[in-house]
């Protein structure tokens, strides 16, 4: 996946200055990059050339044909309890036809199937990209999608993306009538069925009062398809999640509780700005930052004055964080240190840039198109979807997965 910063925003460039540009996902090439360490919201993102190997004699599948774990594999492959776990793993691919969610559930081998076609009427474009955030029911999916041409204007890339809640049971589709940023933290999902919208900039507003507008933050509740006002904020935020009675956000070397009616405060002071915020369930807000070549995942309360507990500590793109259902948090990656983990915080041996899925079983370590060695490669606007290649971890038995998928377009 090729990552892209469009607009003026100058925190947030700094960033990602450093991001190291090999990261490939599902969604195509799009989104403002993360910085080193993270992994980017939405479709499985991956560490190009690396997955879990797991070790010389652990047991691997014998093909990537097929778009679940055959039968005969399952017992070898996959946790003891597959037939009755609730585990779901996800992920997306776009093309020319869509922006396509796809998901599997380990009750069915991890047989994948396509949940919803994304797209909207009147564009030709070559490919659909975007970004999605699973809500803590680990239900639905908020998603944030558009051409892959948005991301050539500021004003498309800050607030063009446009927004569907997506149910992984019933496959329901529920557009929601806002349009939002591109960039690689957006949507942010909470410990409930609420998620955050984020939109940037405000250079081209039509109100002069309002030329120097920086950030919008509108609150979704999946489950209901409704939305709050947008919150107005006179200074650039990013990775927003919902909160108990609010957002937090990182701003320039600080995170920040944003109240429903605008009101914003600091929580902590950090290295430069955090990202991959996570809320968990017992009401902090677990994050990363970096200083130097050093990534460290730090956790606080979500209330002004609580201290900052630093959870694991390594070098850039070392340390991840995922988010699970009902406020889980996993810590990813290979962290030359890690303190004592709260039960909300779980550590998964898997890569740092890993997807993980609902209940840690599987982590997404790679997903691109099938053929393409290069994730770039420019999509077909007409035809059939592309097909999809994924590699997985089954964390339990260590073992290799893949698969191929053929997206479905209605």
């Amino acid at each position: 996946m090729t990552f892209t910063v469009r607009g003026s925003h100058r925190f947030l460039a700094a960033a990602v200055a450093a991001v190291v540009l090999a990261v490939a996902g599902g969604s195509g090439p799009a989104t403002a990059a993360p910085p080193p360490g993270a992994a980017g919201a939405g479709a499985a993102p991956v560490a190009a050339g690396g997955g879990a190997t797991p070790p010389a004699g652990q047991p691997a599948a014998e093909s990537a044909d097929s778009d679940t774990v055959r039968p005969a594999d399952r017992a070898r492959l996959l946790p003891a309890n597959w037939r009755t776990s609730g585990d779901v793993a996800w992920t997306t691919s776009g093309d020319g036809n869509g922006f396509h969610v796809l998901a599997a559930t380990a009750r069915t081998g991890y047989t994948w199937r396509t949940v919803a076609t994304l797209a909207e009427p009147g564009f030709d474009t070559d490919q659909w990209i975007g970004n999605a955030c699973l809500t803590g029911s680990g239900r639905r999916l908020v998603v944030v999608y558009a051409p892959r041409t948005f991301t050539n204007k500021a004003d498309l890339f800050d607030r063009g993306g446009f927004t569907a809640v997506v149910d992984l049971v019933s496959r329901a589709v529920t557009k929601i009538p806002v349009q939002s940023s591109l960039a690689y933290f957006n949507p942010g999902c909470g410990t409930g069925e609420k998620a955050v919208l984020t939109q940037l900039g405000g250079e081209r507003v039509d109100d002069p009062a309002a030329a120097d507008l920086r950030s919008r933050l509108i609150t979704v509740d999946a489950a209901t398809g409704t939305m709050t006002a947008p919150v107005v904020l006179r200074t650039e935020v990013s990775s927003a999640v919902p909160v108990r009675d609010g957002v937090v956000a990182a701003g320039a070397g600080r995170l920040v509780r944003v109240t429903p009616d605008g009101r914003v405060s600091r929580l902590a002071t950090t290295a430069g700005v955090a990202f991959r915020l996570v809320a968990d369930a017992a009401g902090a807000v677990v994050f990363l930052d970096r200083t130097g070549g050093r990534v460290r995942a730090k956790r606080t309360m979500a209330v002004a004055g609580a201290p900052v507990t630093t959870l694991a500590e390594g070098g850039i793109a070392a340390v991840g964080l995922a988010p699970g259902p009902a406020g889980r948090v996993f810590l990813t990656g290979t962290p030359d240190s890690v303190a004592a983990l709260p039960g909300v915080v779980r550590r998964l041996a898997a890569p740092a840039s890993s997807a993980v899925s609902s209940t840690g079983a599987v982590a997404l370590t790679r997903v691109g198109w099938a053929g393409e060695s290069d994730p770039r490669a420019r999509a077909d606007v007409a035809g059939a979807a592309r097909r999809v290649t994924i590699q997985a971890t089954s964390l339990a038995r260590r073992a290799r997965l893949a698969f191929t998928v053929s997206p479905e377009v209605s």
